[in-house]
């Protein structure tokens, strides 16, 4: 576990744009090294709470969300009562996703609309609200006619 500890703070530092030592070549890699070091201390320590929620994250950095939430859920039934579990739940019941978000296309994807992002009210000082943060497809003179 401690192995997987210290490739998932790897990752985070290539995340962050912060200078690491590991020996992977790209983010996603250390990331999956990560993942996989994860599993293995799972597979000799089950019920332990905290390598349960380092999976789920490691997985959420991954960008694998529904394996994320299956692993909180797996590690809390393992672990009840495990803080960080248990507000990894809680988080995702408040974000649960709209049914429109869990419609998938034909090709497998998961397809938005949107006015998916328009109904997300996000607080005051957060993404939405810094200038920096303006849609890149405004920029037409720029970017170009939007397809």
């Amino acid at each position: 576990s401690i192995r997987a500890q210290r490739l998932s703070s790897h990752a985070a530092a290539m995340r962050e744009g912060r200078p690491s030592a590991a020996r992977h070549a790209s983010r996603l890699a250390c990331q999956d090294a990560a993942t996989d070091a994860f599993v293995q201390a799972l597979a000799m320590a089950p019920a332990v709470g905290d390598t349960w929620h380092d999976l789920g994250t490691s997985l959420f950095f991954a960008g694998e969300l529904a394996e994320s939430e299956r692993c909180y859920a797996e590690g809390l039934r393992r672990a009840p009562g495990h803080s960080k579990l248990l507000h990894e739940a809680e988080t995702w019941r408040t974000f649960a996703p709209s049914a429109s978000e869990e419609a998938v296309t034909a090709s497998g994807r998961v397809s938005f609309a949107d006015d998916d992002f328009d109904r997300i009210v996000l607080p005051e000082g957060s993404y939405a609200d810094r200038p920096s943060s303006l849609d890149i497809h405004m920029g037409e003179a720029f970017f170009g006619a939007t397809p």
